[in-house]
């Protein structure tokens, strides 16, 4: 959630830089530097609390994971559910053998 509010921020504070930068570089015809400028600037300061946002995601994401309760190695080990299975006692309408039907009962 923090990261959405960090881009929606940046895109409305660049947004506005980027307006007044140009509304006085318009007015002054004369005052181009100013826009790498506050590009770097704004660019900056995106970084910063990008950075500082990673670094505390890795510090909750590391004291999640050693404080994890550890579980036992679940295998082939363990006993297997018993299944029902239906049966089909019927005679076969063909050669008179009785049918039996191996599937499982859902």
């Amino acid at each position: 959630m923090r990261a959405v509010l960090l881009a929606t921020t940046a895109d409305s504070v660049g947004a506005g830089a980027v307006a007044a930068v140009g509304a006085v570089i318009l007015a002054t015809s004369s005052a181009y530097w100013l826009d790498p400028a506050i590009a770097r600037l704004i660019s900056g300061v995106i970084a910063f609390h990008a950075l500082r946002l990673v670094r505390k995601v890795l510090v909750q994401m590391n004291a999640a994971k050693t404080s994890a309760v550890l579980l036992p190695e679940c295998g082939p080990s363990l006993p297997q559910p018993h299944v029902p299975r239906r049966r089909d006692h019927g005679r076969s309408l063909l050669g008179g053998r009785r049918v039996g039907s191996q599937l499982p009962i859902l």
